[in-house]
């Protein structure tokens, strides 16, 4: 997925300065429309719905540095969550507790799958033992 740059942003509020269609615009890009529609759509100023494209380029970093980001499974965190799950912790407490103290984690469903994935069901005994009767997560894996 190839994101707008602040050039073609640049180049966007100059045509639609001059009254071109977004179909126009993306084909001068050599976008699809549909992607010129919306970046229009979300990056325009909604009190009078003017593109510029100095906005457009804030906007987009902002939704940016909040977009949540994929952590990969680093030693550090496989030996937390390893000291977690023979505590007898559920991937909830963990993922939980490492949010409370900053520390960086992977997902709740992560754990389920990189657990089943070693055959250990650490995760599935917890839920046994403390008779939760929650099914197991299944994650697609290639």
């Amino acid at each position: 997925m190839k994101h707008i740059t602040s050039e073609e942003r640049h180049t966007i509020e100059h045509l639609l300065s001059q009254n071109l269609s977004p179909t126009t615009i993306a084909r001068q890009l050599g976008r699809h429309k549909s992607t010129i529609t919306r970046e229009i759509k979300r990056n325009s100023d909604h009190r009078n719905g003017a593109y510029r494209n100095d906005l457009a380029e804030r906007k987009a970093q902002d939704r940016q540095k909040f977009k949540t980001k994929r952590r990969d499974y680093t030693p550090a965190i496989e030996a937390y969550v390893e000291r977690k799950l023979a505590k007898w912790d559920s991937p909830e407490q963990i993922v939980g507790k490492a949010y409370e103290l900053g520390i960086d984690c992977v997902s709740i469903e992560t754990i389920y799958l990189l657990d089943s994935i070693n055959k250990r069901n650490f995760c599935w005994d917890i839920s046994k033992e403390r008779g939760f009767k929650r099914e197991r997560v299944r994650l697609k894996t290639d």
